[in-house]
């Protein structure tokens, strides 16, 4: 089983960057438990800040191999300090990192989920449950459209 995952950034969080909120915690508690669960033999993540984030460091920890999907060279290069470290590291350790292109365009985002959709069995998904617009929306639906399993890890 291939899982890839989905979701919102920070700031359409209800806990904000503050992974120590009672909300990140819960989320990140029953992320680990599906992981452990399901047992995966490869997660895929599309190393943006937040739940990708999220999602990869779990599964390192785990022990799971994942491959990195990267809509473009140069992504993170403008994040803070501490996010450009953490993209580092988990890079470091992927068993693979895909580039889907070298240049940032309005749909290189689109077509690094599409990747990843093309290429799991499963998605893990953090998606606001009112929402009806945006990547992760979009992402959940294409998804499903391409006969894809979603879980929802929305508190």
């Amino acid at each position: 089983m291939k899982i890839t995952g989905t979701g919102h950034r920070p700031k359409y969080m209800p806990c904000g960057y503050d992974e120590y909120h009672p909300w990140a915690i819960k989320i990140k508690k029953n992320l680990q438990q599906e992981l452990e669960e399901i047992q995966p033999a490869l997660v895929i993540t599309g190393m943006a800040i937040g739940w990708d984030t999220w999602l990869a460091e779990t599964a390192i920890n785990l022990h799971i191999p994942i491959h990195c999907y990267i809509p473009f060279l140069g992504q993170g290069n403008n994040w803070p300090n501490i996010a450009r470290q953490r993209y580092g590291s988990i890079l470091n350790r992927a068993a693979e990192v895909i580039y889907i292109q070298e240049e940032c365009t309005i749909d290189c985002f689109f077509k690094r989920d599409e990747a990843m959709i093309d290429n799991c069995d499963m998605v893990f998904a953090l998606l606001n449950p009112e929402a009806c617009s945006g990547g992760t929306y979009y992402t959940v639906n294409y998804a499903l459209k391409h006969n894809k399993v979603a879980k929802n890890f929305w508190l």
